[in-house]
């Protein structure tokens, strides 16, 4: 539009006001004001006029924004619940779609315990659960018996417990067991030093160190040679003769509180065992010079008896219940092994090689003598032994043969060579001990058959022998002179070293 059209228009414009009026003493724009908003030089800043960009100007207010519609207020509990120990859906509960949370957990370590809880993460945009049982913390196996790592395994890091060790003896054999150690966390050895092993003459690698009797253990060796010898069970004094009876010395004295009941026996050259009184067991290693007290059997036992296989070192005992108990471990421990028919009453044992134990009751009870080939599982009866005036006693030995021996009442000998299948009667014991007589018996290495009576007040204690099996007796020197008082005697010989 022209400069000039503008001027018209305005002009126009403003007649027409003028024209419009009603009277009604409403003002009248003049034109003069109207045309004050005019300006005539369309460059200038004074220039407010507002171009629609269209031809024809409407003269409409400009337009003023409207205000943003935001909706209804926004309500707090309109949210889902998360683990942020608040109650977000305002349903009174905190948390509650998290129901495993404070609950114990296994977090990812090592082992297998819920040593954790399950809390809230950190992480707000992501809330769930997570264990405290972090990985820097497992619980680990230690050798106590428990299962520290839960795993349902118990001490599973130490395979070994259990199994069968050499202790710190001077043998080399396995008799000790792997146990824990003190700090739980290794394991060692327990063996009980009475285990100790040493080599016997008897065809066997006792000690376990490969070889077999070594040490000139067989035969006794170049320095020593077979001694008698005879315990005394007033006051424990071991006695020993050199030269079959011809003079007496005391060889030691045994340790305990006498007097006893006793019996000895022997395995091997020179390894002795004692039975003193109930229940105790002394063993020596070198012939009767220094003993150890090993252990016992049942303690409700009876009338006990033991004896000792000649070349295994394995230790049969029974009593008058007729219990048959059975040490492997050098009379440190006993177990049951089986049963014999006693008549309840002072009960003898003997054992030979290959598990022969054989058990006899009081000789006056013409009892049936009980033979085991088992090693004392069990037992079969077999010819009658002793006689009506035999008295309350049980007098037998085995020799390295397997020939039995036995001495009843009225000081008869009796032989079985078929393991008491038969008894014969071979000879007479010349004793004048009245009452039991021969009181122990016992064979040498070459066959010979040893008898004792006990001490017997004034006439001491007595000795005889037979080289042909039995049928002849040959007094010897008393093995103790005259005494107060008499007691309990028992006789094995044995290897003792040859003191120059």
């Amino acid at each position: 539009m022209s400069r000039y059209s503008s001027h018209i228009c305005i002009l126009f414009v403003s007649l027409l006001l003028a024209c419009g009026s009603n009277g009604g003493g409403e003002d009248v724009v003049p034109v003069d004001a109207a045309a004050d908003t005019f300006v005539s030089d369309p460059g200038s800043a004074e220039d407010t006029s507002v171009d629609s960009g269209t031809e024809e100007d409407t003269g409409s207010e400009p337009d003023v924004a409207a205000p943003l519609d935001e909706g209804p207020p926004v309500d707090p509990c309109a949210g889902p619940e998360i683990c942020d120990g608040a109650d977000n859906d305002c349903d009174g509960e905190i948390d509650e779609d998290f129901p495993g949370l404070g609950n114990p957990c296994d977090g990812p370590d090592n082992d297998f315990c819920f040593s954790g809880v399950f809390v809230c993460n950190a992480d707000p945009t992501n809330p769930v659960l997570e264990c405290t049982d972090g990985v820097n913390d497992p619980i680990d196996e230690f050798c106590d018996g428990e299962d520290n790592d839960c795993d349902d395994a118990i001490d599973e890091d130490f395979p070994e417990l259990g199994q069968a060790c050499d202790g710190d003896d001077s043998d080399s054999c396995s008799n000790g067991v792997v146990v824990c150690g003190a700090d739980l966390r290794s394991v060692s050895c327990e063996e009980d030093p009475l285990l100790n092993r040493v080599e016997s003459c008897n065809g066997e690698d006792d000690d376990c160190d490969g070889e077999i009797d070594e040490g000139d253990v067989c035969e006794g060796g170049p320095n020593t040679q077979e001694a008698i010898l005879v315990l005394d069970g007033l006051d424990g004094t071991l006695y020993k003769s050199l030269d079959m009876g011809t003079t007496w010395s005391v060889h030691s004295t045994l340790p305990g509180d006498w007097p006893y009941t006793v019996n000895m026996a022997r395995t091997g050259t020179n390894v002795i065992y004692v039975r003193a009184g109930s229940e105790n067991i002394l063993r020596s290693d070198d012939a009767g010079l220094t003993w150890v007290s090993m252990g016992n059997w049942s303690e409700d036992a009876y009338n006990r008896s033991m004896c000792v296989a000649p070349v295994q070192d394995r230790i049969y005992a029974t009593d008058a219940s007729g219990k048959v108990y059975l040490s492997t471990s050098q009379g440190a421990d006993f177990v049951e092994v089986g049963s014999w028919g006693t008549e309840g009453s002072t009960t003898g044992c003997v054992a030979g090689s290959n598990d022969l134990v054989v058990m006899m009751d009081a000789a006056y009870l013409l009892a049936p003598t009980w033979v085991s080939n088992d090693g004392g599982t069990t037992f079969e009866p077999r010819a009658v032994y002793g006689e009506a005036s035999g008295g309350n006693k049980v007098t037998a030995a085995i020799d390295p043969e397997g020939i039995l021996y036995a001495v009843v009442g009225d000081q008869t000998a009796l032989r079985s060579t078929d393991q008491a299948v038969t008894w014969e009667v071979v000879g007479t014991v010349p004793t004048p001990v009245p009452g039991p007589g021969i009181q122990d018996m016992t064979t040498g290495f070459d066959g010979t058959v040893y008898g004792i009576t006990p001490d017997s007040g004034s006439l001491g204690g007595m000795m005889f022998y037979s080289t042909d099996q039995g049928q002849t007796w040959v007094q010897t020197t008393d093995w103790k002179e005259s005494s107060p008082s008499t007691g309990w005697a028992s006789i094995v010989t044995a290897y003792v070293p040859i003191v120059e």
